[in-house]
């Protein structure tokens, strides 16, 4: 415990530090934690050697994230969303599939190694393109939302790929597992709807003044249904996202999203360490 604590404290100044000077020099937040990764890690000092903690508890930031992006989502804006996005986020991930394909086959990778690269290779990191978007952009309302709207699709899109490939060494086959797959995948989003709409609502208007229930209700329901998902086969991202798309409904969920954000930046500074480390 004292190594995690002492391991900790040098990797928020370390990243404090480089965060203060990359805000000096105008480049983006986001080097700075890499590169505090890469320079305190095993890779550069090594003041901090182990690092797999660290890492697995940093995937609690992504969990957070795609909950937080699932609970802006309400049904009628995410439409809007897509129609403005599909043939943008179409186009980017033919082309990009099609080019990292071609590129691969040249270097005589394996075909199915080559459309495993190219499914890779399609698709943006939503994390990146969010932080390294400038906010003024964001504030365009028809450029802020075109990005958003493909930042998501693709989401969507990756999550039906990362399944399909988990199920590609399945005995069965690909097809039939994906099938069943899938189906799970409906059952866990019906149920998800029924209980939100039956239990979680009710429960949410009852405590809706109280700040803190909220705030470990939404914690509670985040990881508690990306867990649900797991069990039954699913991502635990997976889950979590899907968790913001129900919640976000309720009235409530626009302070559950900007309570949770300083904790889902915490753990983010931490993922964004363990890739430079």
């Amino acid at each position: 415990m004292e190594i995690f604590i002492f391991d900790l404290s040098l990797l928020l100044v370390g990243a404090a530090v480089l965060a203060y000077l990359a805000v000096i020099f105008k480049q983006p937040i986001i080097m700075a934690y890499i590169l505090c990764g890469f320079l305190i890690g095993p890779w550069g000092t090594k003041w901090i050697n182990h690092i797999d903690f660290i890492e697995t508890i940093s995937h609690l930031g992504i969990t957070l994230l795609l909950f937080l992006a699932g609970l802006c989502l309400h049904p009628q804006r995410l439409i809007k969303l897509f129609k403005s996005a599909i043939l943008a986020t179409s186009a980017n991930c033919v082309l990009s599939f099609i080019i990292a394909f071609l590129f691969s086959l040249c270097f005589h990778f394996p075909l199915l190694d080559s459309i495993c690269i190219g499914l890779a290779l399609m698709f943006s990191s939503t994390i990146l393109v969010v932080k390294l978007l400038p906010t003024t952009a964001l504030h365009q309302e028809k450029m802020g939302g075109t990005c958003i709207g493909v930042l998501i699709m693709q989401d969507l899109l990756a999550i039906a790929v990362l399944v399909f490939m988990r199920c590609l060494d399945a005995p069965q086959g690909a097809i039939p597992s994906f099938s069943l797959l899938s189906l799970k995948l409906c059952l866990f989003i019906i149920l998800l709807i029924a209980f939100e709409y039956f239990v979680l609502r009710r429960i949410m208007m009852r405590v809706d003044r109280l700040h803190e229930v909220l705030f470990i209700l939404g914690l509670a329901w985040c990881f508690g249904i990306a867990r649900i998902s797991h069990s039954m086969g699913l991502f635990y991202e997976t889950g979590a996202f899907f968790a913001g798309v129900v919640m976000a409904r309720h009235p409530v969920s626009r302070f559950i999203s900007e309570s949770l954000k300083p904790l889902r930046d915490f753990f983010l500074v931490l993922f964004f360490f363990t890739l430079g480390a």
